[in-house]
């Protein structure tokens, strides 16, 4: 019977930790990035879709909730991402309609530098940074 009694206890004390947890079901959307990745053929490649990301640098920056543009390059696969950060969905959404975001990923833009629109992934991700200072 005491055995029983210390199992209750035991299993109220888990059972009200338990409910007092708070987990969100849902992911909070702050920050939105358009996203473009695609194969570049070496490093001159490379540099090219750099340099259409630099050159359209100062109409972004001109973009309302512009926070920054991004590059990741992996030199093994020759795989060149960008991510074009906004700082919430609906100034995302505007660029997305703009004449901006046709021009970066229109046929002289991006998709071009990194080998056509059939081998282009274009995406919106959610963007967080996690212990930046």
């Amino acid at each position: 019977m005491l055995s029983a009694m210390r199992f209750s206890a035991t299993t109220r004390v888990i059972a009200s930790r338990v409910a007092t947890r708070s987990f969100s079901s849902e992911v909070a959307v702050n920050e939105v990035a358009r996203v473009i990745r695609g194969k570049v053929s070496g490093e001159e490649s490379a540099l090219n879709a750099d340099a259409v990301l630099h050159s359209a640098l100062p109409k972004l920056q001109e973009q309302p909730g512009f926070v920054k543009v991004s590059r990741q390059l992996c030199k093994t696969e020759w795989v060149h991402e960008s991510s074009i950060v906004f700082n919430n969905i609906d100034n995302f959404k505007a660029f997305v309609g703009s004449d901006l975001h046709d021009e970066l990923t229109g046929p002289t833009g991006l998709l071009e530098k990194l080998g056509g629109k059939d081998s282009v992934y274009l995406g919106a991700r959610v963007y967080d940074e996690f212990g930046s200072t």
